[in-house]
């Protein structure tokens, strides 16, 4: 039943409640501004989404988070702004950390492990290591910075990322961070992309 039939039902029987009477008429002008009322009060709702958000009301999201923009479009900003309110919602807690890795690098995450079980971290008792497996074409972007916000005070996070292909492509935007690799060992990571050959 449409707006307009809702309000004609209403009247009083002794009305001429006829499709081409004046009161059904005048019914049918209002329901039609009430109903695009409605649809505009949706629209502002769904733009305060941010899984709905776009353009200058996404921008208006961000910097109440204390987020800007810096270029990105909207998908991949829409995306940001979520893992940054994961972030600031963490408790710290391995689970909150996977899920963060999961919404970065989606099902590349194979998991998360504490550092006290491992040689390799010298069994070190505050410690994480996430697991990549990098199965995308462009490499891989990691956004180590986002990852240390979610981290519980005192605990460190190592990503481990296993690169299935011949050519490894790593982005990351820290500058100076000591990174440790699997395959390759040890090395720095400046401001460049690193992009290396996996031999053997």
């Amino acid at each position: 039943m449409t707006l307009k039939e809702k309000m004609v039902a209403i009247l009083a029987d002794y009305f001429d409640k006829s499709e081409n009477s004046n009161i059904s008429k005048l019914f049918g002008i209002v329901a039609e501004q009430i109903e695009k009322l409605n649809e505009a009060f949706k629209e502002i709702q769904d733009s305060r989404d941010i899984d709905l958000a776009f353009g200058q009301t996404l921008d208006n999201i961000g910097t109440n988070l204390g987020e800007p923009r810096n270029g990105m479009d909207d998908p991949t900003y829409r995306d940001f702004l979520k893992t940054s309110i994961t972030a600031a919602l963490s408790r710290g807690d391995m689970e909150t950390v996977l899920s963060m890795g999961r919404v970065l690098y989606g099902q590349d995450v194979l998991g998360i492990i504490e550092t006290w079980a491992l040689e390799r971290y010298d069994h070190e008792p505050a410690g994480l290591v996430m697991k990549i497996e990098n199965t995308r074409n462009d490499g891989i972007d990691l956004d180590y910075q986002l990852l240390k916000r979610v981290m519980a005070a005192g605990v460190r996070l190592y990503i481990e990322v296993y690169q299935p292909r011949s050519v490894i492509a790593i982005h990351s935007r820290d500058v100076l961070n000591v990174t440790r690799s699997v395959m390759l060992g040890q090395y720095m990571s400046g401001n460049m992309n690193t992009t290396g050959v996996i031999n053997g």
